[in-house]
């Protein structure tokens, strides 16, 4: 009798088998069929993209296997940002609060393709928790747009723009998507992003501190850049 190989459980439920000698068919047919040369990866930063959020990685991974081994093409969504108007930080964040640094790059946008938005997690191997600090800095050295504060405040007041995908859960809590293109600074030197977050069947916009640790939960929203 072969052996089988569960590769996923709902509980106790088995969701799925499939036999060893079936599973390297399939790696092996994926890795000699993949033309590689096409593939530009410099500009798609897969592999950094892959493992700082293997997660992720292997969650997409998964729903092209779930979909018989084809790309699923996301509909395309289209977010329009009125730059005539800034983001506005007395009614979401208070007076106190300034900013202290934005991604010129994000404030240049005036539309953007919802379904290219990248939530990136800025932890590496088996790290369960950053200094916010540390994981800005690991997002500069990276080339993606950090997306700003009025790309989130634009989401939140149209949610019906925001991809269902964004309500995950991983450990069985809901991901935090932060926009770290726009920094805040309040009189006391104290530094934080804007994110949001589903709770209570709707989305909510508050700001965390820089000072906090990020962990796996904690995703930041970006684009590609050309």
């Amino acid at each position: 009798m072969a052996t089988k190989v569960v590769l996923w459980q709902e509980g106790e439920r088995e969701m799925a088998q499939i036999t060893i000698e079936e599973f390297g068919q399939v790696i092996a047919t994926l890795i000699t069929n993949t033309d590689w040369k096409s593939i530009d990866f410099k500009t798609s930063g897969l592999q950094k993209s892959v493992i700082r959020n293997p997660v992720e990685a292997g969650r997409q991974f998964a729903l092209f296997l779930s979909n018989g081994g084809r790309v699923i093409i996301m509909e395309t969504m289209t977010l329009f940002i009125d730059r005539t108007e800034p983001f506005d930080r007395v009614k979401y964040l208070g007076k106190e609060w300034v900013i202290d640094e934005q991604d010129e790059r994000s404030l240049a946008l005036s539309q953007i393709d919802v379904s290219k938005i990248d939530l990136q997690t800025m932890l590496n191997g088996k790290e369960e928790h950053l200094d916010g600090e540390k994981s800005l800095g690991r997002l500069k050295e990276i080339s993606h747009i950090c997306l700003d504060a009025k790309v989130g405040q634009i989401l939140y007041e149209n949610q019906d723009m925001i991809p269902t995908s964004w309500k995950q859960k991983i450990a069985g809590r809901t991901i935090r998507i932060y926009f770290s293109g726009t920094i805040f600074r309040n009189s006391h030197g104290l530094r934080s992003i804007l994110c949001l977050f589903w709770k209570g069947q709707r989305w909510h916009l508050y700001h965390d501190w820089l000072d906090y640790d990020h962990t796996i939960i904690d995703r930041f929203a970006v684009l590609a850049s050309a």
